[in-house]
């Protein structure tokens, strides 16, 4: 398999715990902004991501700025903050963290995630809960992730998820990360 790594292991519990003690889906969900998103059957819980606050987050940014900052549920959101964390490579810091729910018979059309910050981040997926009938495609190889895997792959390939399940969503925390230049800081 040249496009997909299972990197690790995880205990699902602490976050998928977490997570349920909250409402905080779509507080604030910016992957369905864009016409060429192709996200529109999830739902999200953003922790990190381009500042909203300070100008029009326009396309152009979310695809060519490495800025990411911390919203309220980064902190709200212990456990998770503590998993990403927790398996942050040396030397990098933390980009975008989406918490991505994908509906019972929901898609996540073809893409290829493009510009600046693609090129400078790498992506894991952290599977709290998905289903034998959940397949993520990307190039040409598929892959069914489980509950307590860690996943890379190359982003760089067009891809996409199918959830073909009538009943079960599929729920991964995302988590960017981007290699830190000498001048840089390297938290969070």
């Amino acid at each position: 398999m040249n496009n997909f790594k299972r990197v690790g292991l995880f205990d699902i519990e602490p976050c998928t715990t977490e997570i349920n003690q909250y409402n905080l889906w779509n507080w604030l969900n910016l992957r369905r902004m864009f016409p060429t998103s192709g996200h529109y059957d999830v739902d999200d819980i953003i922790l990190r991501f381009h500042p909203v606050q300070e100008r029009h987050l326009t396309e152009d940014a979310v695809f060519n700025t490495n800025t990411t900052i911390s919203y309220f549920t980064w902190y709200l959101l212990r456990e998770v903050k503590k998993l990403v964390l927790r398996h942050k490579p040396k030397g990098y810091t933390t980009g975008r963290v989406v918490i991505s729910l994908l509906k019972p018979g929901g898609i996540i059309s073809p893409h290829v995630d493009e510009g600046t910050y693609a090129d400078n981040h790498e992506r894991y997926h952290f599977v709290l809960h998905s289903n034998p009938n959940c397949t993520f495609i990307c190039g040409e190889e598929a892959v069914q992730m489980h509950a307590g895997e860690i996943w890379t792959f190359n982003h760089k390939l067009q891809h996409q998820v199918i959830n073909a399940d009538r009943e079960n969503p599929r729920v991964h925390i995302i988590a960017d990360y981007r290699k830190v230049e000498s001048n840089e800081s390297n938290t969070p």
